[in-house]
């Protein structure tokens, strides 16, 4: 938790079929965001969405309705 609110670090991520995806792939799809005057590199959306399809929990599956509005 941060106080601009919480952060997931993530080591890897996996497509929606389990395989991890390497990561200058996901460097090369990755979204730039500026947060408090420092450049933040944040896995693309499609990415994303693959990740929690992937997972199946049901936080995921919450999540997934809310980034789907999103793209």
């Amino acid at each position: 938790m941060t106080d601009a609110g919480p952060i997931d670090v993530l080591r890897e991520l996996r497509d929606r079929y389990g395989r991890d995806v390497p990561f200058d792939v996901l460097l090369g799809r990755r979204a730039d965001q500026e947060i408090g005057g420092v450049v933040v590199h944040v896995a693309g959306l499609e990415d994303i969405i693959a990740a929690k399809k992937f997972a199946g929990r049901d936080k995921d599956h919450d999540a997934l309705r809310e980034l789907r509005n999103t793209s």
